[in-house]
């Protein structure tokens, strides 16, 4: 009897273990931005650029970032993320390129047009896509 009350528990454990830890992580991130505000920007990075370009290094790295904050609630400890208003609601990241490498400029202002004015949720990857 003993024995299955422990297993109980310790799958239950190993399953707590994991928010804890990222709870863990995003509390000491959300004392960083606190504390270090003038040094720190918060953002959320979503669409990954793979590629290898002839004559660059390889990119593999977020392509569209848009600001958030971490709100504390101190009565409960619940943490929040949430979208932080900007003038633009996303922002493409293409500063890891070698500007050569882009050979249509005017498209990318449109793409840039497109993610700034961007209401849907941050995480609904095929509206993220779309862009």
């Amino acid at each position: 009897a003993w024995l299955t009350d422990w297993r109980l528990w310790a799958e239950k454990e190993r399953r707590d273990a994991v928010v804890r830890d990222i709870y863990k992580d995003l509390f000491t991130v959300h004392l960083k931005a606190t504390d270090h505000s003038e040094e720190f920007e918060l953002v959320l990075g979503v669409g990954c650029l793979t590629w290898r370009p002839d004559s660059h290094e390889q990119v593999q790295r977020h392509v569209a970032t848009a600001p958030i904050a971490i709100g504390f609630d101190e009565n409960s400890g619940r943490l929040t993320v949430t979208q932080v208003s900007a003038p633009d609601a996303v922002s493409i990241e293409l500063d890891m390129l070698d500007p050569a490498l882009i050979s249509t400029p005017a498209k990318i202002d449109e793409i840039r047009a497109m993610a700034a004015e961007y209401d849907g949720h941050l995480l609904d990857q095929p509206a993220i896509g779309e862009i």
